[in-house]
């Protein structure tokens, strides 16, 4: 397709603004305010694993393949996307190394991941790295979507409001949302003695942290960790 050739031309961050934004169109012409987007174009956020055989390839390990629709050795690269009138652009694409990728600093060398790219990075700060990087090139768009893999952070939710971006993004049908004044009201046991506090018997768990014990074992409540 003509997003795929697109994406493929454009995966190297350091030449995706002067393609993507029309280098060589003059400032403030039509043309060139269309290929930067506009108050109608939208942003979207997404993620997209390339099936992988082997250990060698840079960021490839056992991680969810949204093209599979299962987890599988592959690469993962977390894409950028403006959409403006039926229209997709891609403007970046940037490549997802997992954990056990960046707590073996050999392995990156020897693999020759640049260095500015070395520090861990999840998905979601990756998106949000590459958004200040597009606005920051003068790309414009109205609206930021992503699905419930992003959607499903507070952290991620919070960054694009912090930003002053208008947002939409999934959420998984699990997920519970309440007005910010709601308060927490427990139900009267029928039986034994009431509660003496009226607080939760424990914190809730954000969707990025697993709280891990000194001894390595996983705390009450603490939900696996997934590879954003």
């Amino acid at each position: 397709s003509s997003a795929a050739s697109r994406a493929s031309a454009i995966a190297s961050p350091a030449t995706a603004p002067a393609r993507a934004t029309g280098a060589g169109v003059a400032k403030g012409s039509a043309g060139s305010d269309r290929l930067v987007g506009g108050s109608d174009a939208v942003l979207v956020i997404d993620d997209t694993g390339i099936p992988k055989k082997g250990s060698h390839s840079v960021g490839v390990a056992p991680q969810y393949a949204s093209m599979l629709g299962k987890r599988a050795n592959c690469q993962t690269l977390v894409s950028v996307t403006l959409a403006r009138d039926e229209v997709p652009v891609a403007l970046g694409l940037r490549l997802f190394l997992p954990e056990s990728w960046t707590s073996d600093v050999e392995r990156m060398v020897t693999a020759g991941v640049p260095e500015p790219f070395q520090a861990p990075r999840s998905k979601l700060e990756i998106a949000l790295q590459e958004i200040d990087r597009v606005t920051a090139q003068g790309v414009r768009f109205g609206l930021v979507l992503a699905d419930a893999g992003y959607g499903l952070s507070a952290s991620f939710r919070q960054g694009l409001s912090g930003r002053g971006l208008t947002w939409a993004v999934g959420i998984p049908k699990h997920q519970k949302v309440y007005p910010a004044d709601v308060a927490l009201v427990f139900p009267v046991a029928g039986r034994g003695r009431p509660r003496k506090n009226q607080i939760p018997d424990q914190l809730s768990v954000s969707a990025e942290t697993c709280w891990l014990q000194p001894d390595g074992a996983r705390s009450p409540g603490g939900a696996a960790p997934r590879d954003r």
